[in-house]
């Protein structure tokens, strides 16, 4: 990939003196850097185009470290970024530790992983801040696993640590799950005596929040001297994602009645999220307006999380008012949100809105097809539900053993047993699901009826 960028970091040349700019030489970098650093944002290729011919010559015979680390901070472009690595590897500077961190960061910021641990692993030296950019990265980008890779090779080259090394290092616990390494943290944390700082408190309420150790994030909070707004919000999601949504909330209420501090979307977001997934419906919906009143406005996620809430309290009116809001606010390509007004309004016995919004969504999965397929069911409609169930035969959608028992159980239940043990017989011949105790009592069931009906019809 950096095949182009030669020669390799391996053998590096004499990094070249630092040049000074002149003062009239600084503006006019600085003014070409402005134009740089709001065009990449724009992410738009002929900026980045236009960035490699203004800044790129202009730093041609005045290089230095700094100049070089002022367009990677204000670089987001990837492809203007790799033209930035190929002049610093031209021009020898690709050997300061200095810029070596900010080129990490830069590909981090575009997403190119790949490109910062390859970057990474060419690097003759490092040290913990060259470290630390990495970690930053691959936590970001959700790769806990390779993170921890990171961590352990760090502890292997002996690097000093120092206090803001704890809070990325418990983060990658939270996320790998290795709550005792964690605690081994902890330790040294305070054999070292960082434990006071504020960063490492909170990193360490949200790994065991995460770790599922909420007895030991409590002690932690409790132990604090001081907390900032990132303290409680840690409190707050590490309670939710505990299942002690009730706590949670008493720990929201407590932030906003006896400090000065107001909870973030985040804990909105987990409260609201933990109520829901716990079947506290009523609890969930109030938290939503709520957090509406405290002027913050939910996103998709936390719709998709209330609507079921919605479905099972049978509050149609209400459904409805967020379907508006979703339509206003574009959230319909999200398919947990289709799915769930599809689920709002068949339990409320409205299949003519749940097939307006089945039909809308371009892109269905098995879960459109087979929430319509139990509501047609539900309200007697099997024609319908048989002809979605085909439909999903010839659409390529796997039907599994919920749509299989929905149909069968669709037609015991309308009293069309012969229908629905046939149905049965087919899903056995295929030999490809097995059905359930559910398919089999509906089943048992239909024969015990049709038996009662022939001896009834009999002289």
């Amino acid at each position: 990939m950096f095949s182009q960028f030669q020669p390799v970091i391996h053998a590096p040349p004499s990094p070249p003196p630092e040049s000074t700019l002149t003062t009239q030489s600084r503006v006019e970098f600085r003014s070409r850097l402005s134009l740089q650093e709001a065009g990449t944002k724009k992410q738009h290729p002929d900026q980045c185009v236009s960035n490699t011919q203004t800044v790129l010559p202009f730093l041609d015979g005045r290089v230095n470290s700094t100049a070089y680390a002022s367009v990677l901070d204000s670089c987001s472009c990837p492809n203007f970024g790799k033209q930035v690595h190929a002049h610093l590897l031209k021009n020898g500077f690709h050997g300061r530790e200095f810029v070596q961190t900010k080129l990490l960061q830069m590909y981090g910021r575009c997403g190119c992983v790949d490109d910062v641990t390859l970057v990474f692993d060419e690097m003759p030296d490092r040290n913990l801040y060259t470290y630390t950019a990495i970690l930053n990265v691959l936590l970001d980008a959700g790769l806990f696993e390779e993170a921890f890779m990171y961590f352990e090779k760090m502890l292997v080259e002996d690097v000093d640590l120092e206090f803001f090394i704890f809070p990325v290092a418990l983060k990658i616990c939270g996320g790998y799950g290795g709550v005792e390494l964690g605690m081994q943290f902890h330790g040294a944390a305070m054999k070292i005596g960082v434990l006071a700082h504020i960063y490492v408190g909170n990193a360490l309420i949200d790994m065991y929040g995460k770790c599922g150790s909420l007895h030991d994030a409590q002690k932690v909070f409790n132990s604090m001297l001081e907390r900032d707004c990132v303290s409680w919000n840690s409190m707050v999601t590490a309670c939710a994602a505990n299942r002690r949504v009730f706590e949670a909330r008493d720990v929201l209420e407590e932030m906003s009645t006896d400090t000065d501090l107001m909870p973030n979307f985040v804990s909105w977001s987990a409260l609201i999220g933990g109520f829901a997934q716990n079947g506290y419906d009523e609890e969930a919906i109030e938290m939503l307006y709520k957090m509406r009143e405290a002027g913050f406005e939910p996103n998709a996620r936390i719709l998709a999380s209330v609507l079921p809430a919605c479905a099972r309290l049978r509050k149609l009116k209400l459904g409805k008012e967020i379907y508006g809001y979703i339509t206003r606010h574009g959230f319909m390509s999200s398919p947990y949100i289709v799915n769930g007004l599809i689920d709002l309004y068949r339990r409320c016995g409205d299949m003519g809105s749940a097939f307006k919004v089945f039909s809308k969504f371009s892109v269905k999965d098995e879960v459109s097809f087979n929430t319509m397929i139990a509501g047609y069911c539900d309200n007697g409609e099997i024609p319908k539900a048989k002809e979605l169930f085909d439909m999903m035969e010839t659409e390529g959608k796997p039907r599994d053993l919920i749509s299989w028992n929905s149909m069968i159980s669709g037609y015991i239940d309308n009293l069309m047993f012969d229908e629905g043990l046939g149905m049965l017989r087919e899903l056995m011949s295929k030999g490809e699901i097995e059905p359930d105790s559910f398919t089999l009592g509906s089943s048992v069931g239909a024969c015990a009826e049709i038996g009662t009906w022939r001896l009834q019809k009999k002289p």
